[in-house]
């Protein structure tokens, strides 16, 4: 149960900062560099700790058998990997973005950081 707790709080936490970092609003639009934290922190600060402990913790306090908690460990750790790779992708697309608009520079410039 703390582990559920604390990755919800974790998750809101940056949700808040990133949020007021970026004028009040939810940093929700696709290809953003603020969702790209969001993303990855919901991956690896929300999903993955929950996925973890899922396995053995459902199996004693909601009596699931075996079977159905590798069930729900491979779920929510297939959610976490689904999320985390659109983390990447989000930034995959605002670098693209930056390259395309001359802002990232060519191969041999360093790129300037926005």
């Amino acid at each position: 149960i703390g582990t559920h707790v604390l990755a919800f709080v974790i998750f809101l936490m940056m949700y808040f900062v990133l949020s007021d970092f970026n004028g009040g609003t939810a940093p929700l639009e696709w290809g953003s560099f603020l969702l790209h934290p969001l993303l990855m922190t919901l991956a690896f600060g929300f999903f993955s700790p929950i996925g973890t402990v899922v396995y053995g913790s459902y199996e004693r306090l909601f009596r699931m058998d075996h079977a159905s908690a590798k069930v729900v460990h491979m779920a929510v750790q297939g959610v976490a990997l689904l999320t985390a790779i659109l983390g990447v992708s989000t930034m995959w697309i605002k670098h693209d973005a930056l390259a395309a608009a001359g802002i990232l520079g060519g191969p041999t410039q360093p790129p300037a950081h926005f």
